[in-house]
């Protein structure tokens, strides 16, 4: 992995995913970048969700306008209700969807 923001955040997100899974939110991480350098991670993340690997400027990646690696983004009823680069910043996994706000930009 050559995403060193990436591999300094791994640990939050496959520790917090499985919280957002059992709360109702759909958990997608979606790996950027060459597909023989990225497979170890996607495999790492398995685990914790759906993993979808895409180049950069990929579809998922311009769907949610990603300008940074990573980023995390709760989506619920197919809007976006948070997002940040850092996945401490998301509101909790039970937090009604009212409250789950501050898109990072």
């Amino acid at each position: 992995m050559t995403c060193p923001a990436c591999r300094e955040r791994k640990p939050d997100f496959l520790a917090g995913a499985p919280r957002y899974a059992a709360a109702g939110w759909t958990v997608l991480a979606v790996v950027v970048g060459d597909p023989a350098i990225s497979a170890e991670l996607v495999s790492e993340l398995r685990p914790a969700g759906t993993v979808l690997a895409e180049d950069v400027g990929g579809p998922v990646g311009e769907a949610f306008t990603l300008t940074g690696y990573p980023a995390f983004v709760l989506v619920r009823d197919n809007q976006i209700v948070a997002s940040s680069f850092d996945f401490h910043q998301l509101p909790p996994a039970d937090a009604p969807v009212a409250s789950a706000t501050g898109l990072a930009s």
